[in-house]
């Protein structure tokens, strides 16, 4: 019931906004096309879940208006940021979140908010979660 749930958002989700999912390579967006690997590469479902809703995440950098620089610049460590806090937010509202995933997330998270760079970090972390809440509704469509 759990995966039906998530597998239900997901797929309502890609309709919406004329995604197609492609299974079988790294995780990223590409026009009108979201990969992600094999389910069996990841450690457990929450994992897998986790993965996929950080990548739903991306796509909606165009729709959200959300700009990112190269890699490496603190634009891209924000954007990094905001899908892994969105992930988050889809997994748990889905029921799917486990200690070994949010361990996981945590040490990404924790990673990727040292890279961010200049004065008034605080506020730069709050405008991520700002950004990964209007992400977790889009991918959920709510208003």
């Amino acid at each position: 019931m759990v995966f039906e749930k998530a597998d239900d958002v997901i797929d309502n989700y890609l309709k919406r906004e004329n995604f197609t999912l492609e299974i079988g390579k790294e995780p990223t967006v590409i026009e009108e096309k979201i990969y992600i690997p094999h389910r069996d590469r990841f450690e457990n479902d929450s994992s897998y879940y986790q993965v996929l809703f950080n990548t739903l995440s991306v796509s909606t950098q165009e729709k959200l208006n959300r700009k990112v620089s190269k890699i490496g610049s603190s634009s891209y460590s924000k954007e990094q940021l905001i899908n892994e806090i969105a992930g988050i937010l889809c997994v748990a509202s889905v029921g799917l979140a486990d200690e070994k995933c949010n361990a996981n997330s945590g040490a990404y998270l924790k990673e990727w908010a040292k890279l961010i760079q200049g004065n008034n970090l605080e506020e730069k972390i709050w405008s991520c979660v700002t950004d990964a809440i209007k992400s977790y509704k889009c991918i959920f469509n709510l208003s």
